[in-house]
């Protein structure tokens, strides 16, 4: 049944849509189908973890990874066709003497895309080379915010120290203090809080994308990772930095140099993540154009009809 085509193209009545709050989550990529009649969504996008630097001198410490790029969004309007979800890997932790690696970009790709760009990879050496930048950027004094958006996905990552202390890399809730003249390495910078990913009912927020920590020169005190999943430095002469936790976009801890054995290698990122949380919605039915009340009354008597 229809309204024939009176005035405008035929057509049935538009029934209504209600559905409640979904949280849906992506530990690896995949493919998002929009729920009928959702318009609109809650994000959070983390890239992966840049991996920490290895170090292949005598007793060198060396600097961690930052963390991956994070993104919280609110009421992002979506398309009504399938959404390509990418979750990026964590950069690999570097062998002796070498950086670590970028971590690798996560993208909600709606119509209008939300990204997160990969942690920067920490710097190498004796006395730790540049960090790279990223999301957050590594250690030592690599920048952050690489996709310059506001709010910051991320940031720097701290400056070395003397005596051989290595910082540690940047994370998406801040940047963390270089080691000073301390015989430590330094901690990586601390996580971002997160909510989307709890019923907006009872919001319990959740900490991710924390740097990877530095280590120090032989058996110095290593620098813890960043909270929100970044890995420590090699705690002691010849120990190889911690990994980045998976799915949180934590950066690789630096690597301690033995000096027996001169490759020790750093941790790497961990993975990212990407949450989307549907809110609750209720959609009304509608019936567009004129309609002659024989087919008023039809719909009615079958439940059809808007009220």
């Amino acid at each position: 049944m229809s309204n024939g085509g009176i005035i405008g193209p035929v057509q049935d009545p538009t029934p209504g849509s209600t559905a409640s709050e979904a949280i849906t989550e992506f530990t690896s990529s995949g493919t998002y189908n929009p729920r009928a009649g959702q318009t609109i969504v809650d994000l959070i996008v983390i890239a992966g973890g840049g991996g920490g630097a290895g170090s292949s001198h005598n007793g060198g410490g060396c600097s961690g990874g930052g963390a991956g790029g994070l993104r919280e969004v609110t009421s992002h309007p979506i398309p009504a066709s399938p959404i390509t979800v990418t979750v990026g890997g964590g950069g690999s932790g570097g062998g002796g003497g070498q950086n670590g690696s970028v971590g690798v970009a996560s993208n909600f790709a709606a119509s209008s895309p939300i990204a997160a760009s990969g942690g920067g990879y920490g710097g190498g050496g004796p006395s730790g080379s540049t960090g790279g930048p990223g999301g957050s950027g590594g250690s030592s004094g690599g920048a952050g915010n690489a996709g310059s958006y506001s709010p910051v996905e991320g940031y720097q990552g701290a400056q070395n120290g003397q005596w051989h202390g290595q910082g540690g890399g940047g994370g998406a809730g801040g940047q963390t203090q270089h080691p000073g003249a301390g015989q430590t390495g330094g901690a990586g910078g601390p996580g971002a809080p997160t909510t989307v990913g709890s019923p907006s009912a009872s919001p319990s927020p959740t900490v991710y994308a924390g740097g990877g920590g530095g280590s120090f020169y032989v058996n110095g005190p290593a620098g813890a990772g960043g909270p929100g999943g970044g890995g420590q430095g090699g705690a002691s002469n010849g120990a190889s930095g911690q990994s980045g936790t998976a799915n949180t976009g934590g950066g690789g801890g630096g690597g301690n140099g033995p000096q027996s054995n001169p490759t020790t290698n750093g941790g790497s990122g961990g993975t990212g993540r990407v949450t989307v949380r549907e809110p609750a919605f209720s959609n009304p039915a509608t019936a567009p154009g004129v309609w002659s009340l024989k087919d008023v009354y039809s719909y009615e008597k079958e439940g059809t009809w808007p009220t």
